[in-house]
């Protein structure tokens, strides 16, 4: 076991790779799960602006044909 060790330090192109995938492994999962969770956020986040783009909307023209059925009311009562 020791000889093997040793023969692994011996070259300078395994301790890279070793180094490397203890490094670089984790460095890549973090990387995606926080990519991961951004995304979700981000979808999220646009289905809430759509729902509230849509709240306004409705708002909006709502408000409108109130506006209209009032006018409407206003030109169709009989004249005095």
């Amino acid at each position: 076991m020791e000889r093997r060790f040793e023969s692994i330090l011996a070259r300078p192109f395994w301790i890279v790779l070793l180094v490397a995938l203890v490094v670089g492994l984790p460095v890549i999962a973090l990387g995606e799960i926080a990519g991961s969770d951004a995304r979700g956020r981000l979808a999220d986040a646009e289905a809430q602006t759509a729902s509230l783009s849509t709240t306004r909307a409705a708002d909006a023209l709502s408000d409108r044909i109130r506006t209209l059925k009032a006018q409407v009311a206003v030109y169709t009562q009989p004249a005095i």
